[in-house]
């Protein structure tokens, strides 16, 4: 990660498919729908890459009937997704067992958004999954594929780097505070971890940045 490095989440709703799918294709919206298929956990497809820059592109120039290459762009990465990114194939029973372990992991998810500048211990977490250490953090990592504490610092650093950017007058230290970082040393590693410099330094790169 560096600092120039942008971040987007793409959600997309089988809904709208509902509206313009051919029939040779509900089999593989029913199998995404139904929670039958696994797909890879970490994607590093080229073609999918190449997508999703492309659906930001369309959905932010937005020129006329761009709706059409949308709808282009989101079959070419379902059909990439079937054909190289599937991990495992699941029956109906064991859909419905991840289903339920999946729904406790996204009230873990959510307890960690809602306090990430408090401290949250993974005894906690376990206790809000209703699950062993070992089960919770094999399933945890399986997940998101990062730790527990590795997911939580990673929101962290985004947090303060959004802080960093919109309120230029705070110190680093404050900043490290806020959002949950109670030892600054620990907070500097962290941050450089995942951006490759300092706090400090990334702040008066924005800083030169906005003056030029």
């Amino acid at each position: 990660m560096s600092d120039s490095a942008d971040c987007f989440v793409l959600n997309f709703n089988l809904n709208y498919l509902d509206f313009y799918n051919p029939a040779d294709c509900e089999k593989y919206i029913e199998q995404i729908r139904q929670n039958l298929i696994l797909f890879n956990n970490r994607i590093e497809n080229s073609n999918i890459r190449q997508a999703l820059k492309s659906i930001i592109s369309e959905n932010t120039v937005k020129e006329n009937a761009y709706e059409f290459k949308l709808l282009s762009l989101t079959y070419q990465i379902l059909s990439e997704l079937f054909k190289n990114e599937i991990a495992r194939t699941l029956n109906k029973r064991d859909a419905e067992l991840l289903g339920r372990t999946n729904a406790r992991f996204q009230d873990v998810l959510e307890y960690i958004k809602s306090n990430y500048e408090n401290q949250i211990t993974l005894s906690k977490a376990i206790k809000i999954a209703k699950m062993s250490k070992g089960y919770f953090c094999t399933k945890f990592r399986q997940l998101t594929g990062k730790s527990f504490t590795g997911y939580l610092n990673q929101m962290r650093i985004e947090k303060a780097i959004m802080l960093i950017l919109e309120e230029k007058e705070s110190s680093i230290t404050d900043i490290a505070l806020t959002v949950g970082f109670e030892d600054i040393n620990y907070f500097c590693r962290v941050f450089k971890k995942y951006m490759g410099q300092s706090p400090s330094s990334f702040k008066q790169g924005r800083q030169k940045d906005d003056a030029s």
